[in-house]
């Protein structure tokens, strides 16, 4: 039996597979229905402000294309000053930071990473940036035709069939009681 919302995985539970299974309760049980699906928007920036990104990315950061690896596409940026991934993250309204290497000896320090890894993010950043990019243009021509090539097909709670999303719902009100 197939899932009733992706069509493609073997049925686990009211009809759906594990995974769209989990992105249905986990949505409903934080209480955001839509937030992890919702549309991103490109914030307004400025031309200095795209140059600027470009820059950092030219110079701290790397454009990872792995087709066969989950994610495929992720762009990350790398620095000592977790102000500047601060103000990518701020500045982007996209990403997390992670603390990617801790120093081994006293003298260094701790080296954080900022990383976006949703298509349509990388797309419309790439998008942005790509006229000033100068050492990564070709990493970006090549993730953008990938990414035009195989779009993400996700799914958003409301997509899920209303029969299902009630049996969820009410079998949540149950447990949280």
């Amino acid at each position: 039996m197939r899932c009733e919302w992706c069509k493609k995985r073997k049925h686990h539970a009211f009809g759906l597979c594990r995974r769209c299974y989990h992105r249905v309760y986990y949505g409903i049980k934080s209480g955001r229905w839509d937030s992890p699906f919702r549309e991103w928007t490109m914030p307004k920036l400025s031309i200095a402000e795209k140059a600027y990104l470009a820059g950092i990315i030219d110079g701290e950061g790397c454009i990872k294309f792995y087709p066969l690896y989950a994610p495929p596409c992720q762009i990350t940026i790398a620095n000592n000053d977790k102000g500047l991934l601060l103000w990518v993250q701020k500045r982007l309204q996209c990403g997390n930071i992670y603390i990617h290497k801790v120093p081994a000896e006293r003298n260094h320090k701790t080296q954080y990473q900022w990383r976006v890894a949703a298509r349509e993010q990388i797309k419309k950043l790439l998008i942005a940036i790509k006229p000033y990019l100068v050492i990564k243009d070709d990493q970006a021509d090549r993730m953008l035709k990938y990414i035009y090539r195989k779009p993400y097909r996700g799914y958003k709670v409301s997509d899920c069939p209303s029969q299902i999303l009630k049996v969820i719902r009410k079998k949540y009100a149950n447990t949280a009681s």
